[in-house]
């Protein structure tokens, strides 16, 4: 199809096939529309006209009048297009009579009441091109109703009362829509969607409206981040014009991102004249594109965190958060700001005495503290990142931290004059401060105070006298209270396991140097256990007591040697207190009933008050210390005092036999093993003195052992003397009269021999003597020194 002066407009950007160019837009390029893309698409989308709008193309169209009876006008042969003309009517809805025209291409509804419009109501127009519904009560418009128009190139909905439109009505794809009215509604805000549409458009009209606001919903980003970075082609997203005068805008921060597209369109379309702010007061009547652009601020309350008696403003033009707390009779820092970033705090000509770090500090980029008393700067301020500068001049400072070299990087701090202390300590700061007033335009000055007060620079300390620090002052302060710390945690963790360890170390090492008297006792050994687990009843009635007994042991067992009707705690304490020693069967269900958490409590009692007294803990159930919950037992795992039921060796009623056995024997102390010394115990067993022999079978020239024991109620000791001096001599008594041995008549000791007294069988012996003469004739068995 030729129409003359004009060529068919073909492009991706619009569906319609209808459109015709002039040829003048390929000759012409319209003055400064040249935006990185190509002249020719823009001039023809300002320029271009539907076929049946030029020309002798015009009689193509016929005009369908429709009235309230439903009949239409009369059309021609020559017909191939249609628009229909429905108006001045009370109709509430588009009338349907009449949608078989698939031809129409421009409906006029205009000067109707209609309230609703959907798009199932123009479905049946595939190729219509102007819409017009203005006029009418239109008050909400959704991104469905004109989605299935392709062809839909102009639209008018001027003069409703439109409140609402949704995000991306108009910016569907495929389609053709160049032109939108939407001037003289009541839209008090208008989505950023619906006008920036993505592609090169003719015009949006939407002044005359009650816009105060553009809204970004959808949360776009913003037109200089769809892909247009150069500031010379910024408008290539804003390419139409756009009237939005006419609107009591609000002149805020929401609102100063417009501004420069704005200013930049301006310069190349009609975007009208009268873009008045209405709010905030202070900005009435005043053009937006004339405010300066500092002055789009946002308020912040004190429910969004402004401390009282505060200013605080978003301003995007700075791209900070405003906090103006300046003479507001503060006495220390607010402890909660506006949860924004990138604060810009002015806290200057208060009252405020130390500055400490905050956590909103992270979110501060400056701090202004000028003019007020402050003495102590928290020098965890010093290593924030965000902030840029800090500002203390004018205060009381009186030292620097080390710290306050972590300003650097662009970051500086602004101390005006102070005066520190005069030391040797402090000399780093006159190269620090040197290298500060390089970076400033004005000059910090620090001097320091002598102690005849005469003030100097820091650069005239070079020859210092005073006294240089010490830093192992310092670390023996700090070590010392370590070790405190260390042993004050470890003998409240491990106080069982230390006391157990002490009181091995004790029989071990001392146990010759105390007269010990035992005290009397109705039983060799009490058996603590749970009565109700029968495997350990069974084994602890049938094997380990019977066993015990034949030796010679006398064993309480609680179930059998209480008093049947007795008071059951009464008789847990007398007889724990009769009892020499204890053992302690542990199963996972010991000290699961009150009667075993007092018994155990008595035993332990018992056992600490007895340094001879002996506890066998026998795992049972064989348990990891972990298992445990009273910590003394937990104690006894820890340290491996206990014997293993496992018994893989089948010695475990020997091992306990051994252990009781080892008990009643007056004691070894030295810690030498046996194959280093050679000796002779003299001990108790059931009543009786026995010798309980020698051991290892070495001479005794290495080293002898001394003992300390009780025969019949009265106390033995053993001396131990330097054998290469010296032979043994012992002290006893026998039938109540003291007896020395070893001596003659106080003889010195080195012509004395070695012997031993012990009885066997009720009567005295003296052992390591050679027939029965008196001992100065006498000679040990053994190699005498």
């Amino acid at each position: 199809m030729i129409v003359p002066g004009h060529f068919k407009w073909i492009t991706k950007a619009v569906s319609s096939k209808y459109l015709m160019c002039p040829f003048t837009c390929k000759t012409m390029t319209v003055h400064d529309r040249q935006f990185g893309g190509s002249p020719i698409i823009q001039c023809c989308t300002d320029r271009s006209r539907p076929i049946w709008k030029i020309g002798e193309f015009r009689s193509s169209i016929c005009n369908l009048n429709l009235n309230g009876n439903g009949k239409t006008g009369h059309c021609s042969t020559k017909t191939t297009f249609y628009k229909l003309i429905f108006k001045n009517t009370n109709s509430t809805s588009i009338p349907n009579g009449f949608m078989y025209y698939n031809e129409t291409v421009e409906i006029d509804f205009n000067n109707n009441e209609i309230e609703n419009i959907t798009g199932s109501d123009f479905e049946c127009f595939p190729i219509l091109d102007t819409l017009d519904l203005s006029s009418n009560k239109i008050s909400k418009v959704v991104n469905t109703t004109f989605f299935k128009l392709k062809n839909l190139r102009k639209l008018d909905l001027s003069y409703n009362v439109i409140q609402y439109i949704e995000p991306r009505t108009f910016s569907y794809r495929p389609g053709s829509l160049l032109i939108i009215n939407l001037r003289g509604n009541i839209l008090k805000s208008i989505d950023i969607t619906n006008l920036y549409l993505g592609y090169r458009f003719s015009e949006i009209d939407v002044a005359r409206n009650k816009i105060s606001k553009i809204t970004n919903q959808l949360q776009w980003k913003s037109p200089k981040l769809i892909g247009i970075t150069s500031k010379t082609i910024l408008s290539v997203s804003f390419r139409y014009s756009l009237y939005l005068g006419g609107n009591p805008w609000f002149c805020d921060c929401k609102f100063a991102w417009f501004i420069p597209s704005l200013k930049l369109a301006s310069k190349h379309f009609n975007v009208g004249s009268d873009w008045e702010c209405k709010y905030p007061i202070s900005l009435r009547g005043v053009l937006a594109v004339n405010v300066p652009d500092d002055l789009f601020v946002c308020n912040i309350s004190v429910e969004q965190k402004c401390p009282l008696s505060c200013n605080c403003f978003e301003q995007p033009s700075r791209k900070r958060v405003v906090v103006n707390c300046s003479r507001s009779t503060k006495y220390k820092i607010p402890s909660a700001f506006p949860q924004q970033a990138n604060l810009d705090i002015d806290l200057s000509h208060n009252f405020i005495t130390i500055f400490e770090n905050r956590a909103y500090l992270n979110r501060t980029v400056a701090i202004n503290l000028s003019f007020n008393k402050i003495k102590v700067l928290d020098p965890l301020v010093y290593g924030i990142e965000t902030l840029k500068l800090i500002n203390v001049e004018n205060n009381q400072i009186t030292d620097l931290h080390r710290n306050v070299q972590l300003m650097k990087n662009g970051r500086t701090i602004v101390i005006g004059n102070i005066t520190i202390e005069c030391s040797c300590r402090k000399k780093w700061i006159a190269n620090w401060l040197e290298y500060q007033n390089r970076l400033l335009v004005r000059h910090d000055r620090i001097v320091c105070r002598q102690r005849n007060d005469e003030l100097i620079t820091l650069y005239m300390i070079d020859n210092c006298s005073f006294r240089k620090y010490l830093a192992y002052e310092q670390y023996l302060i700090v070590g010392l209270f370590l070790i405190v710390l260390i042993a004050t945690l470890t003998r409240f963790i491990f106080k069982y396991e230390i006391y157990l360890l002490l009181r091995k170390f004790r029989h071990k090492f001392m146990f010759n140097f105390f007269n010990r008297v035992e005290q009397s006792s109705t039983f060799d050994i009490y058996i603590s256990f749970s009565e109700e687990k029968e495997n350990i009843s069974k084994w602890v009635i049938g094997d380990l007591t019977k066993h015990l007994e034949t030796c010679g042991f006398k064993v309480c067992l609680p179930p059998r040697d209480f008093d049947l009707g007795g008071v059951h705690v009464d008789q847990i304490m007398t007889q724990i207190a009769t009892s020499k020693n204890y053992a302690v069967l542990l199963g996972d269900d010991y000290l699961k009933t009150q009667y075993q958490v007092i018994e155990w409590g008595h035993i332990w009692n018992n056992y600490k008050r007895n340094i001879n007294s002996k506890l066998l803990v026998i795992n049972y159930d064989m348990l990891h210390s972990k298992n445990i919950k009273d910590h003394r037992l937990k104690a006894f795992l820890r340290l491996q005092y206990f014997i293993d039921f496992s018994n893989f060796d089948k010695k475990l009623l020997k091992k306990i036999e051994n252990e009781l056995r080892y008990l009643v024997v007056g004691g070894m102390v030295g810690g030498v093993g046996p194959e280093l010394c050679v000796f002779s115990i003299l001990c108790i067993v059931n009543g009786a003195p026995v010798v309980c022999g020698m051991v290892g079978g070495v001479s005794p020239g290495r080293c002898v052992f001394s003992i300390l024991c009780v025969v019949d109620d009265a106390s033995v000791v053993g001396g131990m003397m330097v054998l290469q001096s010296f032979v043994f001599s012992i002290l006893c008594i026998v039938n109540g009269d003291p007896v020395v041995y070893g001596m003659v008549g106080g003889v010195s000791p080195e012509r004395c021999v070695f012997s031993i007294l012990c009885v066997v069988d009720g009567a005295s012996v003296v052992d390591g003597m050679v027939g029965g003469v008196g001992p100065g004739r006498c000679f040990s068995p053994f190699n005498v020194l």
